[in-house]
């Protein structure tokens, strides 16, 4: 029998697939960083895959591991940034959105467990 994840459980996902995609394209229009577009763009699309893999995969813990290592790879990448500039945009945000990525991820990867 199929095992369905509760109504909303990818949408913190899908907003951060949406976030970190915008803001990989605005470091890259505004500054012409191509590592912000290629990282937004990264991280963008593990989001959106675990997203996908929560609302169609039988192995809902595999889509919250997904969102857990896109969490992390943002949260690798923005938090030495933010110690180095110590600016809170964008590196405060992104450090804060990874954190909360790989924290809720890791949260429900184990509850699925």
């Amino acid at each position: 029998m199929p095992v369905t994840p509760p109504a909303g459980a990818s949408h913190l996902n899908l907003t951060l697939a949406l976030l970190s995609s915008a803001g990989g394209v605005a470091g890259y229009a505004k500054k012409g960083s191509v590592p912000s577009l290629v990282g937004g763009l990264a991280c963008g699309a593990a989001f959106a895959g675990s997203a996908y893999i929560i609302n169609t995969s039988d192995d809902v813990q595999k889509g919250f591991l997904v969102g857990a290592a896109g969490g992390t790879l943002m949260l690798g990448a923005m938090l030495p940034r933010l110690i180095q500039t110590k600016k809170v945009m964008p590196a405060g945000v992104g450090t804060v959105l990874g954190a909360a990525a790989l924290g809720y991820n890791a949260y429900q990867a184990q509850k699925w467990s």
